[in-house]
């Protein structure tokens, strides 16, 4: 943070030359998207969910998301770039979901997802961004206390441990498929 703070700070005086700008720019906003665990800067981002319990992986997928977004949505940037990192992240997230049985994987990748859907949402409004963060949370916060409840780390524990909570199971499949983006 104190280096983003000396470079803002620097952009602003307009000490730097604008070719060194945006260069800059684009190695800050590298380091938040980094943050972030956005394509193609995500490969460490599944490997440190893997290893966390469900509240860490809880506080991973949400709220350490919300100083980076901010950061980026305030920045001027090559819409380019973002272009890129959206994409990146949509391919990225769905090749590398499949064949997953970890929960926590599967939750990773989901999470790069919607990071390219929280980066063109934030490119329209900061209203409906925050909306579509809001949502988010409430969503993961439902699936991961299942998770939690039923003490499931992969598939497989998860579809033996709520074969006989009916209604749990229904829960999850209803917040599962909210997350993948149909309607509740």
């Amino acid at each position: 943070m104190i280096m983003f703070s000396i470079i803002s700070m620097l952009m602003l005086t307009e000490f730097l030359s604008p070719l060194m700008n945006s260069s800059l720019l684009l190695i800050m906003n590298s380091g938040l998207l980094t943050k972030l665990g956005a394509a193609p800067f995500h490969f460490w981002f599944p490997e440190i969910m893997e290893g966390l319990n469900w509240v860490n992986c809880m506080i991973l997928l949400t709220w350490q998301k919300i100083a980076p977004m901010i950061l980026i949505m305030n920045n001027y940037f090559n819409i380019k770039f973002m272009i890129f990192i959206v994409m990146s992240c949509l391919i990225v997230s769905t090749l590398m979901s499949f064949n997953q049985t970890s929960l926590r994987k599967i939750m990773a990748f989901s999470s790069i997802n919607h990071i390219s859907w929280m980066i063109c949402t934030s490119l329209v409004s900061f209203s409906i961004w925050l909306i579509y963060l809001l949502i988010y949370i409430f969503i993961n916060l439902n699936i991961i206390l299942i998770f939690k409840y039923s003490n499931s780390f992969y598939l497989n524990q998860l579809m033996n441990n709520l074969n006989y909570n009916k209604m749990l199971k229904l829960s999850l499949m209803i917040n599962f498929l909210s997350l993948g983006g149909l309607p509740p």
